[in-house]
């Protein structure tokens, strides 16, 4: 899949590494497993969305890297610190700058317009 291709994977990954804070290990003693890092997160995320496979087969097409709880973690970190917001504005962002995409006339409501008529057949 061409999603899936290393340099779509960079690609998509230098527009999210920059959404991400650097998070500091605040464990007191230190002592705990080190922090797996976001890029193997982020391609077993994406590996997911993709493929649509389950957690434990993301983590197994990882190689076992990481969890299929770890990925969950880091995604709903992620979520909550809106870098799936940021990362879809920036999308939308850059095909209007290649395309032109115009959002204004969109609405975000599931009611019609006044213009649109609807005729019941009884």
């Amino acid at each position: 899949m061409r999603a899936l291709d290393p340099e779509v994977m960079d690609a998509m990954w230098a527009a999210v590494e920059p959404l991400l804070s650097g998070r500091v290990d605040g464990h007191p003693l230190g002592c705990h497993n080190p922090r797996i890092a976001d890029r193997v997160c982020f391609e077993g995320i994406v590996i997911r969305l993709v493929t649509g496979c389950s957690w434990v087969t993301a983590e197994r097409l990882l190689g076992n890297q990481v969890s299929d709880t770890t990925l969950r973690a880091r995604r709903d970190e992620w979520v909550a610190a809106g870098v799936f917001d940021a990362l879809a504005a920036e999308a939308v962002a850059a095909y209007d700058r290649v395309v032109g995409l115009d959002l204004s006339s969109v609405r975000s409501s599931n009611e019609k317009s006044p213009d649109e008529t609807c005729t019941t057949v009884l």
